[in-house]
């Protein structure tokens, strides 16, 4: 009975780590071509929260820590959203983007399954931190230069904003 709870607990985190795992590098234009929305914003709010992994009662699992992170989008490269733009993302997991309030981010997203958040793809991949209006990676770029790296990319898909 304990292995048992021990795969269901330890199940979920396995299969996050295999498509870690997986990913390797993704291009901006990946990141680009499989978000379904592409946000540049602030971080205004973030909600932390611990879960159990479905299927774990109480005291029977190992609890996940999620953050909901709350984005005002200065501006929406590619999708639509409503204002009020959530992100979900586990915090006890160690390739899982990190948030503060009042970071300018751009967010590379797709719609979580689960409810009305959104989550970065590639989990760090799918975060870029701006740092006095400079986009920083490996190589620190302007956030007008980057913003117009994407529209050429989403305007190439032929996707643009809804």
């Amino acid at each position: 009975m304990f292995a048992r709870r021990l795969i269901v607990c330890f199940l979920p985190l396995f299969w996050i780590a295999v498509a870690t795992a997986s990913l390797g590098v993704i291009s901006l234009e990946e990141l680009t071509n499989r978000a379904e929305l592409i946000v540049y914003g602030r971080v205004v709010s973030i909600e932390a929260s611990t879960v159990l992994p479905d299927g774990i009662s109480e005291g029977g699992g190992v609890p996940v820590s999620m953050a909901t992170i709350r984005i005002l989008p200065y501006k929406i490269l590619k999708g639509d959203t409503e204002d009020g733009l959530l992100v979900r993302s586990v915090e006890n997991m160690e390739d899982s983007p990190r948030f503060r309030k009042g970071q300018e981010v751009f967010l590379f997203l797709t719609r979580n399954t689960d409810d009305s958040t959104y989550l970065t793809i590639g989990l760090t991949q799918g975060k870029f931190d701006v740092i006095n209006g400079m986009v920083v990676r490996e190589a620190r770029v302007s956030v007008g230069s980057f913003m117009e790296s994407i529209l050429r990319l989403v305007h190439a898909q032929g996707e643009g904003v809804d």
